[in-house]
């Protein structure tokens, strides 16, 4: 059996360890960065789909009574804006910190809940409707369903469609970035 035998001189020894210790410790660091602005973009492109309605064009038509409601009392007619609370509520926050990592979230938070005041079944401007999860609303406009008394709604998803294109391009570039980062660490 043959046991290879490797030789350093002993300041390359030396040189090399301080580079793979630098190479580890910036690794962590940038690791952590990367997942923050992914997060960040990610939240960035949400809000940009959104607010250009980019998905649009594959949904299918609210109800005419709700359309006639929407014209009077939203700000917008588009899709997923009423009074901006949904965009309003998306957001990019550190969840979760380990030794060594992070763990980063972007979307709508549970528990968060609009102002209320915004039921459909009551005359405009009527102070009647409670306040309602923000995070349940856009879930049922990402998956649509059947919800009893809620009524039937449709799929008019944007966060999904909106990870593919994140996924395809952004998540890339931030990858990059970060071996660029690491590379630059050895020396």
């Amino acid at each position: 059996m043959m046991i290879p035998v490797i030789k350093f001189e002993p300041v390359s020894y030396s040189r090399y360890r301080r580079a793979l210790k630098r190479v580890l410790r910036i690794s962590g660091v940038r690791m952590n960065q990367m997942q923050q602005s992914c997060a960040i973009d990610y939240k960035h492109l949400v809000t940009r789909n959104i607010m250009t309605q980019k998905f649009a064009g594959g949904y299918a038509p609210y109800n005419t009574r709700y359309q006639r409601w929407k014209e009077q009392f939203a700000a917008t007619t588009g899709y997923h804006v009423l009074k901006g609370d949904a965009v309003k509520a998306i957001v990019a926050e550190l969840v979760r910190k380990y030794k060594w990592t992070s763990v980063w979230f972007s979307g709508i938070p549970d528990g968060v809940k609009d102002a209320g005041g915004k039921s459909w079944l009551y005359p405009l401007g009527s102070p009647k409707g409670k306040a309602k999860s923000i995070a349940m609303y856009m879930y049922v406009s990402e998956h649509g369903g059947d919800y009893g008394l809620g009524g039937k709604h449709l799929k008019r998803p944007v966060f999904g469609p909106s990870a593919v294109e994140y996924s395809r391009a952004g998540h890339q570039r931030r990858g990059a970035e970060y071996l660029k980062n690491v590379e630059g660490a050895w020396r």
